[in-house]
């Protein structure tokens, strides 16, 4: 059986034919890139929490703002409404009106 407390075991000269003796290097540069990849994540998902507050800020007021509109069209349907009711019955009454003036010169006439 081996030392273990080797300066260089069997397995560290294979990893040394293998990858050669840059290994700590390419590990450094990987953990660099895995450090840099962690921030931009949390540097995204700050950005991503910013555009949806202002998603749901921009969603609020437009919902307000249509909420106004409708409720300012909704009076002024009703408005229209009431002066066509009004005038409907000015009309009516004016038709009466008329309909006794009419009888009336007919009794007159006879």
């Amino acid at each position: 059986m081996e030392n273990v407390n080797e300066p260089k075991t069997k397995l560290d000269e294979v990893k040394d034919l293998i990858f050669g003796p840059d290994i700590k290097s390419y590990n450094d540069q990987i953990s660099e890139l895995k450090n840099h990849i962690g921030q931009n994540r949390e540097e995204v998902m700050s950005k991503i929490e910013e555009v949806r507050n202002k998603l749901i800020e921009a969603i609020q007021t437009t919902e307000k703002n249509l909420n106004q509109q409708i409720a300012d069209l909704q009076k002024a349907t009703e408005a229209a409404l009431d002066k066509q009711k009004q005038s409907h019955v000015s009309k009516r009454a004016l038709n009466d009106v008329l309909v006794k003036i009419s009888e009336g010169l007919r009794s007159d006439a006879e």
